[in-house]
């Protein structure tokens, strides 16, 4: 059935276009519907994380997925082209004592460091090049975490999908997402997040504008008494099941919502969701993703994850390393992977200095592998420096062996050890020797 939407509308569609009834109405729903339960895809959570996935839904044409100010997610301009989606950092686990192991598949791990790249994200859900592996992900896990601290007083959560009719298309979006949410809970559906869809896809068809929400929620006394019912489509039983209860309201206000199968993950379908989401070009930080209900972040308190990457073999928590090998090619188009941790007898895999709140001090230590000793020395040090005045046990010069009476005469040699200001110039200047011990 075609349909006429004036896409300069103010609304979601167009103005003044008449809305089908009886069969045709029903007919209208049902068809648009069932593109989404053919492909209610549950990726494996790893497998999106480490960018490893393809999902039935092809990557839209930027020719298409626009309608007015709506676009499909990745249609907009890439934020930074030097930045975006560039690896810039390797984070691994440098334990290779931990890593002389056989894995089931008969791999060898034995003198072998793990890596993972990271490329640099903007997070935008306009950017081409980082909405799919970046702001997906993202905000894929954010719903995750919330979802599953919910379900510790809710239950299972259920993927609801709520299409929106045509009747309805000239509301501007705020009011359109008020009334789904509001729609929502006059079925049952107690709190969850809505994910907005512009628009569907048919393989005949292409990509064409038809809004309707994703939700992933929570249904008041569960889903369970419908799942398996023989009347789960267009259910008029009258048992006041939630099959039921949609049906009945669907005759009266034409919002068609429907429970799709039993969720094996919430963040592969969050993130198949959001992967071919839409948002208003027009607004800036428009939200795809908003909460209602019991789950909405006024009702709903919970503590930030903090989520840690840890090793495939040995668990430890990665950490950011370098490669100061010569051989990057092994690496073109990997975004993890083992590797050697020496080439040609020579260490080329190390753990990158970090500067944390103890500054360049802690830096130079790593980096020069000092020994602990020497690290509280550096410490000292650096804390001397900060309040002016030297610590209750006095520094000893290395070059002259005097102690050291005044903190600003003070330098580090190396790094390492502490000399006068002066015994260093005389070291520069090729007045005095350095001790052989030191040598």
């Amino acid at each position: 059935m075609s349909k006429k939407i004036d896409s300069q509308s103010h609304g979601v569609g167009g103005r003044g276009v008449a809305e089908p009834k009886g069969s045709d109405n029903i007919q209208h729903y049902r068809t648009d519907f069932e593109d989404d339960i053919v492909t209610d895809e549950q990726p494996n959570d790893e497998l999106i994380k480490h960018g490893l996935i393809e999902t039935s839904h092809p990557e839209p044409d930027r020719r298409w997925g626009e309608y007015g100010n709506f676009r499909l997610v990745g249609h907009g301009e890439i934020t930074n082209p030097n930045t975006c989606g560039k690896h810039t950092t390797t984070r691994g686990c440098l334990h290779i004592e931990k890593h002389n192991v056989t894995t089931l598949d008969g791999k060898n791990y034995t003198g072998k460091i793990y890596y993972r790249r990271h490329p640099l994200y903007c997070y935008k859900s306009s950017c081409p090049v980082c909405y799919k592996h970046g702001w997906a992900i993202r905000e894929a896990g954010r719903i995750e975490h919330r979802i599953q601290e919910a379900s510790k007083q809710f239950g299972l959560a259920e993927h609801i999908v709520l299409s929106v009719p045509i009747r309805d298309y000239h509301l501007p979006f705020d009011a359109l997402r008020n009334k789904a949410s509001k729609v929502a809970k006059k079925r049952g559906v107690i709190g969850g997040c809505l994910i907005f869809h512009g628009f569907r896809y048919r393989p005949q068809k292409g990509w064409y504008w038809s809004p309707h929400f994703h939700c992933i929620g929570f249904v008041l006394g569960g889903y369970a008494r419908c799942r398996n019912c023989e009347r789960k489509s267009n259910c008029d039983s009258g048992c006041n099941g939630f099959d039921s209860k949609a049906w009945k309201l669907f005759n009266e206000d034409g919002w068609y919502v429907k429970v799709l199968g039993k969720r094996k993950t919430v963040f592969g379908t969050a993130w198949y969701q959001l992967h071919h989401s839409a948002y208003d070009s027009s607004v800036r930080n428009f939200h795809i993703v908003t909460w209602f209900g019991v789950c909405s972040y006024r009702k709903l308190k919970i503590t930030p994850e903090i989520r840690k990457e840890l090793c495939p073999i040995c668990q430890n928590e990665l950490a950011e390393i370098r490669y100061t090998g010569s051989n990057h090619e092994q690496f073109s188009g990997k975004k993890e992977g083992f590797a050697d941790l020496v080439e040609n007898g020579v260490v080329v895999w190390s753990e990158k200095p970090r500067r944390g709140h103890k500054g360049t001090a802690v830096a130079r230590l790593q980096e020069s592998s000092i020994r602990e000793e020497e690290f509280d020395l550096w410490m000292a040090y650096a804390k001397g420096k900060r309040d002016n005045k030297l610590p209750e046990q006095p520094f000893t010069c290395f070059l002259c062996n005097q102690q050291i009476l005044d903190i600003n005469q003070m330098r580090m040699l190396d790094g390492r050890r502490p000399v006068h200001t002066h015994c260093l110039e005389k070291l520069k200047d090729g007045m005095k020797e350095v001790p052989l011990q030191y040598e």
